[in-house]
């Protein structure tokens, strides 16, 4: 099981993440489960399943003891390739 994280999720956030066709609460089942990380440098790129079976990719920025969600998009088919093969 993962460390409980804190994210925030901006108004801004909302509307940038509807237009991929997203809801902030799919992004929030992501955490439900495992999920894989990818960092470069302060952002993080996060691939997981909503609880729905949705295969999304998160990208974040660490601010303090928070993490920013700054955009969601449904995964590739790399990126969900990828989540299969690291998390088991």
């Amino acid at each position: 099981m993962k460390k409980r994280i804190r994210i925030g999720i901006t108004e801004g956030a909302k509307r940038h993440i509807a237009r991929h066709g997203v809801r902030a609460e799919e992004v929030l089942t992501i955490f439900e489960q495992d999920y894989f990380v990818k960092r470069d440098g302060k952002r993080y790129e996060l691939i997981g399943r909503t609880r729905d079976g949705r295969f999304l990719a998160l990208f974040l920025e660490k601010e303090k003891d928070e993490f920013k969600l700054i955009t969601a998009r449904d995964a590739t088919k790399t990126e969900k390739e990828l989540y299969k093969k690291k998390v088991k």
